[in-house]
Parts: C-alpha cells; sequence; structure tokens
C-alpha cells in the first residue's frame, strides 16, 4: 500500500468534510440574515447596496410551485389540459429504488424477473475516512 497516498487521501477527506461542515454553518447563519436584509429592501424599495466588499442586489427569479394542498397529479392534470403536456414527465426516485433493493436483499428476497430485464443491481465500493484518534491504521 502506498503510505504517502493513503496518508494524502485521509488528510484531503478530511478536509474536505471540514469545508463541507463549514458551508452548512455558513448557510445556517445567511439564513436569517437574508431574510431580514430581504425585507428591508421591500420595505425601503431598494434594488441594490454598495458595500466595501461588494454589492447586495436583488436578483428576481420567477417560480411556478403546486399550491399548498394541491396534488401533483392535479398539476398535471392541468397542465395537460393547458396544452403543456410536455412539460409533465413521470419520474423514478433511483435513491427510494436502491433502498428498496438494499431492504429487499437483506430480508434475503430477490429482484423481480421484470426488473431483473432493465435494472442493473449491483454493490459499488467507495472509500470512506473515519478520524483517527490517535493510534496509526
Amino acid at each position: 500500500m502506498n503510505d504517502a497516498l493513503l496518508a494524502d487521501y485521509i488528510r484531503q477527506k478530511l478536509e474536505l468534510r471540514k469545508l463541507e461542515d463549514r458551508v452548512k454553518e455558513l448557510k445556517e447563519i445567511l439564513r436569517p440574515i437574508e431574510s431580514t436584509l430581504l425585507e428591508e429592501f421591500a420595505e425601503t424599495g431598494t434594488q441594490n447596496v454598495k458595500g466595501a466588499a461588494g454589492t447586495v442586489y436583488l436578483h428576481p427569479q420567477l417560480w411556478a410551485r403546486p399550491k399548498k394542498g394541491v396534488d401533483r397529479e392535479v398539476v398535471a392534470a392541468a397542465l395537460r389540459a393547458s396544452g403543456l403536456e410536455h412539460l409533465v414527465t413521470e419520474s423514478i426516485n433511483m435513491n427510494s429504488l436502491s433502498a428498496w433493493a438494499r431492504a429487499n436483499k437483506e430480508a434475503g428476497g430477490g429482484i423481480p424477473p421484470a426488473l431483473e430485464e432493465v435494472l442493473n443491481v449491483a454493490t459499488e465500493y467507495k472509500l470512506k475516512v473515519r478520524a483517527s484518534t490517535g493510534g496509526k491504521r
């Protein structure tokens, strides 16, 4: 085993984990600040403000989402009725499908023949890093 490569991999993975944790932390810190600033921009009619390190500005972006309590199938029917059927797609949640396959395998079950014809169900291996508490390997 290449010890230098292994040590570098562990160091880089641990650094990445720290950075990802920091990004999550910063997003939590920024969420209420952004909310407050958005209210202030709205109250004062401000479009942008220049600060010492940069400019903060409003970026409008229109989003269409189902109304609260409206099922996606109802939205799909309305889209079809409006001639927008090209926006309606049937999708498969691959994470849920993989979780089902893992649970089914653990329970001793197999993959139904119809699914065996269309799915590739295989174990993949990835390297993970657990921080050391002092010992060598």
